[in-house]
């Protein structure tokens, strides 16, 4: 691509914000309409006087367009980092202060005003900040859309090792993990041993794998538009073990929830190629940058207050729907401002004047050698 019809990759990048915008958009649509209604749910919690489409439940794939997105930029950061332990500060110092804040705002916001089936304790919350609710007996999720977090810290782990370890032949090592997990997935549907299925779904996470390899390998398709690399055989590799992967582990996915895969598929191939800048709008900027805090708060909070809006204040449904996704809305934003962008900030400037400058020595064996070298600068997407 000549330098002069070259779209500017750093304006080009905004538009993730515009895909996570997207994203919880589709899932806010189907947790305020239709997520706790007949049929998905025995009982009318928001308390409608309308029923809404079955259909706006392939808003949840927001979710997978979310783990897309998620492989596009973790891989982008590995790149960035020069050591594990660097990459692992980095996540957690995005994620973490403001999940726990939003977890216990949600415990007590929903205990005191939710539905008795959205209760939950401090044993429940506390056990969430580990990311292991699903592997501890008798504890739930603070907020049901904690499940993809701990999908995410999978993932991480995985991707992680993999690349500290085989970073030199990563796209041979990550087909290799993809491929095992395809493997044990099939074993485990033909086999008397179940748990291999288990197994390929917990720890090679194979129903959600291919979304994440998905955005690894348009970031790798990304980066080599823009330096000219031509390479093509382990991105290759890599695709054709995802597809097989996907095939294998979607046998209970609808004809429509195939066809948003492929939407988002050929939506990611549009944004490499500098096709949707038009997307970058303020509004979407604006909702994709508060995305994070918005998806940790947005389900029992949001539904909670419908059922009081709809039962006490009479409003109509989709009044109540927008006035709790606008109530929601500005907790995020106060939670990004105030709590997620500081805490990150601090963390980061301690870490980079006392921890990362050590690690190379202390840890030599965890570093990435020469990995911030391979990244263009300018590729400065929020991480």
């Amino acid at each position: 691509m000549s330098q002069e019809h070259a779209p500017d990759p750093e304006s080009r990048l905004r538009v993730l914000d515009a895909l996570r915008a997207v994203a919880i958009l589709g899932v806010l649509v189907h947790h305020y309409l239709s997520r706790y209604a007949p049929p998905d749910h025995p009982g009318n919690l928001y308390g409608y006087i309308h029923h809404y489409p079955q259909w706006l439940d392939l808003g949840a794939m927001g979710v997978q367009l979310f783990f897309i997105i998620s492989g596009f930029v973790i891989f982008m950061t590995l790149q960035r980092c020069s050591h594990l332990v660097e990459f692992w500060t980095r996540r957690l110092a995005r994620l973490y202060p403001a999940y726990i804040l939003a977890s216990v705002v949600t415990l007590i916001f929903v205990n005191a005003i939710g539905p008795e089936e959205f209760h939950s304790t401090i044993r429940d919350a506390v056990v969430g900040w580990t990311f292991l609710t699903p592997y501890v007996p008798s504890v739930r999720f603070v907020e049901p859309a904690y499940w993809s977090l701990v999908v995410e810290m999978q993932f991480y782990l995985c991707i992680s090792l993999v690349y500290a370890f085989f970073r030199d032949r990563f796209e041979l090592a990550w087909t290799l993990y993809i491929g095992a997990g395809a493997l044990l997935w099939l074993l485990g549907e033909v086999t008397p041993w179940p748990a291999l299925g288990s197994v390929s779904r917990h720890v090679f996470l194979a129903s959600y794998i291919p979304y994440f390899t998905a955005g690894i390998v348009f970031y790798e398709l990304f980066r080599r538009r823009q330096t000219g690399d031509v390479r093509m055989s382990g991105i290759l590799l890599m695709c054709v073990a995802a597809l097989v992967e996907y095939v294998i582990s979607t046998t209970r996915f609808t004809i429509p929830q195939h066809l948003v895969t492929l939407a988002m598929v050929l939506i990611f191939t549009l944004f490499i190629r500098g096709r949707l800048e038009w997307l970058a709008v303020r509004p979407l900027l604006f909702i994709g940058s508060i995305s994070y805090s918005l998806y940790l708060l947005h389900q029992y909070i949001g539904v909670s207050l419908i059922a009081v809006l709809v039962r006490a204040a009479h409003l109509p449904d989709l009044l109540a729907a927008g006035t709790a996704a606008t109530a929601c809305g500005a907790l995020a934003y106060s939670l990004t401002r105030w709590i997620e962008i500081p805490a990150k900030r601090w963390t980061l400037r301690t870490a980079r004047s006392r921890l990362f400058p050590r690690l190379g020595f202390h840890l030599p064996a965890l570093a990435f050698a020469g990995a911030t070298q391979r990244v263009p600068q300018w590729l400065g997407v929020r991480r």
